[in-house]
């Protein structure tokens, strides 16, 4: 019961950015700290050419002050809640209870970007993945440990992994950007690993890898940024310490890597001429 337009993601002035938009229904933002101002300008522009739209905004940067320029704000995950907020505006009843990853379709396998490949040739894209979402800590000034209704972490299968993994070989894509919150800290973490390791060997890409790593399970850690590394794939690797002050980490209830793990990944991984920062 909706038609979808194409997605408007070049920065440009608000007046530009709205320039083909045409008595839309419905306008929705993924909002983060670098676009929420740009958002909110937009928005407001919307609402005074049609008095009528429907404005979402969703993302980790959306807060309740931004309800004078938006109709709706979707916090936390947006899959479930976008989906059931489509259905309630045209008096439709939706059951979208399932969390199963696998039910989220990809929108890189789904065909989604090919307008955009078609239509900015000459743009070099990125990607955003995740193989997994959640995660099991709780620091208080991570998005992360406080952004999702339950600290479970959910896995995507290894075939919806490989299917994406396939997608960015087959389109030539340089350079990737894992969203998980702990990479390694898993087993199959290394399984994924392999599978982007092979599609680079099939088609060349992606040239580089940018993986948020996990601050324990050494040596998972360790031997699936090694492989990476054999692969061209690594980009320089995270060690992490918030502080070493006991009041800033119970405060932040943050827990860190002990240092004796720290000092043994930092050599280890100078052994084996990984960069690390």
């Amino acid at each position: 019961n909706y038609e979808f337009m194409p997605f408007i993601f070049m920065r440009d002035t608000p007046e530009n950015m709205i320039k083909d938009v045409k008595a839309p229904f419905l306008m929705a933002f993924s909002v983060c700290i670098w676009n929420h101002q740009l958002s909110l300008a937009v928005a407001k522009l919307v609402k005074q050419r049609y008095p009528d739209v429907i404005i979402v905004f969703g993302g980790p940067q959306v807060t309740e002050a931004d309800k004078p320029y938006c109709d709706y704000i979707i916090q936390e995950e947006g899959e479930k809640k976008f989906v059931s907020l489509l259905a309630e505006l045209i008096e439709e009843k939706i059951d979208v209870k399932d969390q199963n990853l696998n039910d989220y379709p990809s929108p890189y396998t789904k065909g989604l970007y090919e307008g955009i490949f078609k239509n900015y040739p000459s743009i070099t894209f990125q990607a955003i993945i995740e193989t997994n979402r959640g995660c099991p800590f709780t620091c208080s000034f991570c998005y992360w440990g406080q952004g999702f209704e339950e600290k479970k972490v959910r896995h995507h299968s290894l075939e919806y992994v490989k299917e994406e993994a396939e997608w960015i070989g087959r389109n030539r894509i340089k350079y990737i950007f894992m969203a998980d919150a702990n990479f390694g800290m898993y087993e199959r973490d290394y399984e994924v690993a392999k599978i982007y390791c092979e599609i680079k060997e099939k088609y060349g890409y992606p040239e580089k890898v940018r993986v948020c790593y996990g601050k324990n399970k050494e040596e998972n850690v360790f031997r699936t940024a090694k492989l990476f590394q054999s692969y061209g794939l690594a980009k320089a690797i995270t060690l992490a310490r918030q502080s070493n002050d006991q009041t800033v980490l119970d405060n932040s209830k943050r827990g860190n890597i002990k240092l004796s793990v720290y000092d043994n990944l930092r050599n280890r991984y100078a052994h084996e001429g990984i960069a690390t920062y």
